[in-house]
């Protein structure tokens, strides 16, 4: 008839016992064959060629049926690749749409999952780990090996990188009384960047905007900065508005962490943070001066957060456009604040001119209540000050309930802006000139 079969009455445990066998088997014969094969782990690239190979091997085992044999690939496949019994959140549907993984300890009881979607949590069960401690603890433990680091007692608190790039946070121990917690936050190179096109089509920002970014930001080398608090979706939009530089452009990104990731720039590369020991042995301040001497035609910093400002914003000055960058920040007033603080022995007077000679706009984003991320103002950097040129209209948001999502263009781009922009590639059109529409909704929104 086929399937697992067992000899005893303890049926459960003869199928699992069976089914590591033949697990063990099928991986110990992949490795033989294919030692590189989970090298990179798993990436829209690979994935499927992984898949197929291992399938493959899986039903050669008749003994096993089509619901038994699925299971065992995902099993296989989540060993190889490090994320174990987490494998579904990879390949399996909407994978592509979870941008990170918790496991939160629940003392004696099986860990929670959750995953964050779209920038909400969602809670994803509690039946990944079988148990509260060890199963997890041994999990985090093999990342983390095979990372070079170590997880122990007198170093309970560990990051580390999995063979995807996802980076992995755990805290163990006596540092986390409940049991051992983890986050995963998946690589860039499971998630393609979302296209700008699909944020207008869920409401993140009007059309406008994305006209915008095609026609003048882009093309006009436009140096910008994207703000928001965290998860507001600051690298998804940076990530897509970039989505329309010319591949023949060079283009370098530094990161504390491998977040941004831009695969239709054939010339175009991340430099990434380097711990080790707990010490950062190449700092973002050594990346920022290592890309000056590249000479990029972009230079992206994602995100600012310390004294590698002063590189980054030296290398800013030089390209005298085209550079990005990502801060926490809320409003413009923060953002001032922020660079104050961040840029050692500046005078506050000072603080406007510094952020004059590096930024072109400054872009804020947030989510509303409902977890959805939205594009909250736009503003102009000038000589005389700043500008808003496109807001969220948040009393329009508060008396419909949540309905009408919608932004009001305040004013235009500055003459002078539009052409400096236009004198670097920019295409200027009316609209971009003069407000003929003073209200720009959600492309789903029902305008009575």
């Amino acid at each position: 008839m086929g399937g697992l079969t067992f000899g005893s009455t303890n049926f459960k445990e003869q199928i699992e016992a069976e089914r590591e066998r033949i697990i063990h088997e099928i991986s110990t014969d992949l490795q033989k064959t294919n030692p590189k094969l989970f090298e990179e782990g798993i990436n829209p690239n690979n994935w499927k060629v992984i898949e197929s190979l291992i399938r493959e091997s899986v039903l050669s085992k008749h003994q096993l049926l089509p619901p038994e044999a699925d299971q065992v690939v995902k099993q296989i496949i989540g060993r190889g690749t490090g994320w174990g019994p987490l494998i579904e959140f990879v390949i399996g549907p909407d994978a592509d749409e979870i941008t990170e993984v918790q496991i939160v300890p629940q003392g004696k009881n099986p860990p929670n999952v959750f995953i964050c979607k779209n920038g909400r949590p969602i809670y994803a069960g509690n039946h990944y780990f079988k148990d509260s401690h060890d199963a997890v603890l041994n999990f985090c433990r093999k990342i983390v090996e095979d990372a070079g680091r170590e997880l122990l007692k007198d170093a309970p608190i560990v990051d580390a990188w999995m063979k995807d790039m996802s980076r992995l946070a755990v805290s163990a121990y006596s540092v986390c009384p409940q049991g051992v917690a983890a986050t995963i936050r998946k690589s860039p190179l499971t998630r393609p960047p979302m296209p700008l096109e699909e944020m207008v089509a869920n409401g993140t920002m009007p059309r406008i905007f994305y006209d915008m970014t095609r026609d003048l930001f882009i093309p006009g080398g436009a140096s910008m900065s994207v703000n928001g608090r965290t998860d507001s979706g600051k690298t998804t939009l940076l990530k897509g508005m970039y989505g329309f530089i010319n591949p023949q452009e060079r283009v370098i990104i530094g990161e504390t962490s491998f977040e941004m990731f831009l695969p239709h720039l054939p010339n175009c590369y991340n430099l990434v943070e380097v711990v080790v020991g707990g010490k950062n042995v190449v700092t973002m301040k050594d990346i920022c001066i290592n890309a000056g001497r590249i000479n990029p035609d972009w230079f992206i910093v994602s995100e600012i957060r310390g004294i590698e400002i002063v590189a980054a914003f030296t290398i800013a000055e030089s390209l005298s456009g085209k550079f990005g960058s990502t801060l926490h920040a809320g409003g413009v007033n923060e953002f001032r604040s922020k660079i104050f603080k961040l840029y050692p022995d500046l005078p506050m007077q000072y603080v406007d001119s510094q952020i004059q000679s590096v930024y072109h706009f400054l872009i804020f984003t947030d989510k509303d209540a409902k977890g959805k991320r939205t594009l909250m103002e736009l503003v102009e950097v000038t000589e005389d000050g700043y500008e808003t040129i496109l807001k969220f209209d948040e009393s329009e948001y508060a008396a419909t309930n949540g309905k009408v999502r919608r932004w009001i263009y305040n004013k235009p781009i500055s003459e002078k802006r539009l052409a400096r922009l236009a004198f670097r590639g920019a295409r200027n059109i009316d609209a971009y000139t003069v407000v003929k529409e003073k209200f720009h909704y959600a492309e789903n929104t029902e305008v009575a």
